[in-house]
């Protein structure tokens, strides 16, 4: 009974591993300054939605009015941090940006005005926060919790669109290159 499921999943297993092997042996990728400006991209477009996921922990502060300022003070401090990480490596791109493939410099150029309304937001939050501690809940501080959510909500959205025609490039290439390839190779 064993040799039954055992060989179904052995010739599973084999035919699996062809298409893999084949793809291994393609010819060797270069790692070029696209694709390092690409996963730049992807790391912001993660951080965006990192950033998006605590401007929403800080609107749920400033609707507890249980949280304490040193609780709003750790939110801040996150925001802040990644922020100014975001805007480290999106400067590097930006010097980059004429050696970089067309949908990569559209992507800087489109990041660029939404992180800097995301740094404003949080440096306003934080002036607003140090200077307001014991009336947290109040409208303006809550105001820009909800505009510092949806600025990285909009550069998530932006990158991840850049993201996907980045891939539909990337595919289209392979499906150029298939039909280019004389059949036996």
């Amino acid at each position: 009974m064993r040799t039954k499921f055992t060989l179904p999943a052995v010739t599973l297993l084999v035919c699996w591993s062809f298409p893999l092997a084949q793809a291994s042996v393609g010819t060797p990728h270069t790692f070029t300054l696209a694709d390092e400006a690409k996963q730049k991209l992807e790391h912001i477009q993660a951080s965006a939605a990192f950033l998006q996921e605590e401007a929403g922990e800080l609107i749920e502060a400033v609707q507890d009015p249980t949280m304490d300022a040193a609780g709003h003070q750790l939110i801040l401090n996150t925001l802040k941090e990644r922020v100014n990480e975001m805007g480290r490596e999106i400067g590097i791109l930006n010097a980059e940006r004429k050696a970089l493939p067309r949908w990569e410099r559209n992507a800087i150029v489109r990041t660029i005005p939404l992180l800097k309304d995301t740094a404003a937001q949080t440096t306003h939050a934080l002036d607003w926060f140090n200077r307001n501690k014991a009336d947290l809940w109040a409208s303006a501080y809550d105001g820009y919790a909800y505009r510092l959510r949806d600025d990285s909500a909009r550069m998530t959205q932006v990158l991840g669109d850049y993201l996907k025609l980045a891939k539909l490039h990337q595919e289209e290439h392979h499906v150029d290159k298939a039909l280019r390839t004389p059949p036996g190779e």
